[in-house]
């Protein structure tokens, strides 16, 4: 997860959304076991964050579509539409991995 969580930082400050989409998500797919949880979206709905925590973990959990988008999407002659300020906010998975290293 470090790598990953490295990787991400780097495709964040060159300005590479789709990388820092697919990233985010091998990131979130980490989460859930450290938290004694099945996937992302039963953590962000179950695990005990705290009002503003949960929150954020709703967010990235609700940003999912857009790494699908990212991941997913074949080819085509259109352009493609993610760009920065489509990557959620760092203080959403701040947030979430700061509960990660508790459980550690």
């Amino acid at each position: 997860m470090v790598q990953l969580l490295r990787e991400l930082n780097s495709n964040f400050a060159a300005g590479n959304p789709y990388s820092c989409l697919a990233l985010l998500r091998a990131v979130l797919d980490h989460v859930p076991p450290v938290l004694g949880m099945p996937d992302f979206k039963q953590a962000a709905s179950n695990f005990k964050w705290g009002q503003t925590d949960g929150g954020y973990a709703r967010m990235l959990r609700d940003s999912r579509m857009l790494g699908d988008d990212a991941l997913h999407r074949q080819i085509s002659r259109k352009p493609g539409l993610l760009d920065m300020e489509d990557v959620p906010h760092r203080r959403y998975l701040n947030r979430v991995l700061s509960h990660v290293i508790d459980a550690l």
